[in-house]
């Protein structure tokens, strides 16, 4: 008998200690998005915006619509981790951190299409990302294409601008440097896009320009194209 409850307390011993090794490989989970303090290059004083902008939900690849980070190997092979996941699904985390860059360099909010009020002036963003390759120790690649519309009104037929560009940098070691290495190549990309809305926003009446300053190491930029609304 003595010999049984011994054997219960032993495996009752190991149960506890199998459960607090599990306990160390905990859920781990990362955001995009920017600090909040981060990269704000003007404010609006007077009351109300001249205009908003709406970043629509972003297109990615569909092996990384999910909320676990996709590692890519060198070779193309692909490693799902599923201790390790973005806060939010991967197209929220880079809408909200392509959000949270043209709302603080514009000074404006992002609201959805059916939020603007009337007669107010609306740049609309979509994102359609190519690529977004998390290769462990070595590199971070984003390609993405995006389409940039100005418009007051459903009516408003307004020019609108696809470019395209793509962001490379090599990482260090770890999770954690792969990551930040994301979030400062989206906090450039989304950084073209805010040229384009403040110097359109400024000639409203002309054809949506390209961004001026591309010259950003590891950004590739392929330019950009005008097509009809």
């Amino acid at each position: 008998m003595l010999l049984l409850k011994t054997g219960r307390v032993l495996l009752a011993a190991m149960m506890l200690a199998g459960l607090g090794a599990c306990a160390t490989d905990a859920e781990q989970y990362y955001s995009l998005q920017p600090s909040a303090s981060g990269g704000a290059d003007q404010t609006r004083t007077q009351d109300g915006f001249d205009y908003v902008v709406s970043v629509r939900p972003v297109q990615v690849p569909t092996q990384l619509d999910r909320s676990q980070i996709v590692l890519k190997g060198r070779s193309g092979d692909v490693s799902v981790l599923n201790a390790s996941l973005w806060a939010s699904p991967l197209p929220d985390e880079l809408r909200l951190a392509v959000s949270s860059v043209l709302t603080q360099r514009l000074g404006v909010p992002d609201l959805p299409l059916s939020a603007v009020p009337d007669g107010l002036r609306v740049w609309s963003v979509n994102l359609d990302v190519q690529r977004f390759d998390s290769v462990y120790n070595a590199a971070s690649v984003i390609d993405v294409t995006w389409r940039l519309q100005g418009q007051t009104g459903t009516t408003d037929k307004a020019p609108t601008s696809v470019c395209r560009a793509t962001m490379s940098k090599t990482v260090g070691t770890g999770l954690a440097p792969l990551i930040d290495t994301h979030r400062e190549s989206l906090q450039v990309l989304a950084g073209l896009i805010a040229q384009q809305i403040a110097a359109a926003q400024a000639q409203p009446n002309e054809n949506i320009a390209p961004p001026a300053q591309v010259n950003v190491p590891g950004l590739v930029f392929q330019g950009c194209a005008q097509a009809k609304a």
